[in-house]
């Protein structure tokens, strides 16, 4: 039984690992103040996912709670297809704090590796949110 969740932690890890790249490929296109705009929408959802019982199943509705991970990914992705600019954001950041709560404390080396990769974006986001000093700095420059 061991080697059949592995296996099924293996096919999980390659599928998160490529929506992953379409994730970041839809970041990198993106403009400063859009990136700014993810980066608030992003922390308010980890905010969320922090204040939930069981945060890897941030997103996923109240009866689907007994499959083997959430579907906080799953919509997050779908939302992140959408046409909708801001339908587009909320859903990317949806995908990361589901998708850094599911994979944290991973053994499989394919989850492991999307969970680097998220805390890598993560990192960049932290360059892009607006700081305090800066947003209060401009205002009395004004």
């Amino acid at each position: 039984m061991h080697f059949v969740w592995r296996l099924v932690g293996i096919a999980r890890g390659f599928r998160l690992s490529r929506e992953f790249k379409e994730i970041d490929g839809m970041i990198a296109s993106m403009s400063r103040s859009t990136k700014q705009q993810l980066a608030q929408i992003t922390l308010k959802e980890f905010a969320a996912a922090a204040k939930c019982e069981f945060p890897h199943l941030y997103g996923t509705p109240a009866e689907d709670r007994y499959r083997p991970w959430g579907r906080g990914a799953e919509i997050g992705i779908d939302r992140a297809r959408s046409d909708n600019h801001h339908v587009r954001l909320r859903g990317m950041g949806l995908w990361l704090a589901a998708v850094y709560h599911e994979t944290r404390g991973a053994t499989v080396p394919a989850v492991e590796e999307v969970h680097r990769s998220v805390l890598r974006c993560l990192r960049q986001m932290k360059e892009w949110a607006p700081s305090e000093a800066s947003s209060t700095g401009s205002r009395h420059a004004a």
